[in-house]
């Protein structure tokens, strides 16, 4: 159960939050705050996914329809793959409701720069 005095610390992400890491490695950095709760949010891989059962972190994933469209070319798949990202990420974000919304690229940074608009939170951008 969430506390009305918690914040909340999204981290948005294009990749696989459950392989990625670096993203891991801050959101357990992060989770050691006192009332702080971190979500992280990203695209679902379905080539080869290993993740961290034991994590008590909350990691969620979207799928995407749109990724694995063969007869289309490239830039207009990740056109269309961006678009539906955007779409399904952004009610279940304004619905949680963040205090910081962490942005982990810089393709999603207009997306996040939206979100903190609309809710009315801090922005961090950091990729790489």
């Amino acid at each position: 159960m969430i506390k009305s005095n918690t914040n909340r610390v999204i981290h948005i992400s294009p990749s696989d939050i459950r392989i990625d890491s670096r993203i891991l490695k801050e959101m357990n950095a992060i989770s050691q705050i006192k009332n702080i709760q971190v979500i992280g949010i990203g695209v679902e891989n379905k080539e080869g996914v290993v993740s961290f059962p034991d994590t008590p972190l909350d990691i969620r994933t979207i799928k995407l329809n749109t990724r694995y469209i063969p007869f289309l070319p490239r830039i207009v798949r990740h056109i269309i793959t961006y678009i539906e990202s955007v779409f399904k990420l952004f009610i279940p974000t304004i619905r949680l409701k963040p205090a910081i919304i962490h942005c982990h690229d810089v393709h999603f940074l207009p997306f996040c720069v939206l979100l903190k608009l609309i809710c009315g939170n801090s922005l961090r951008a950091d990729w790489r």
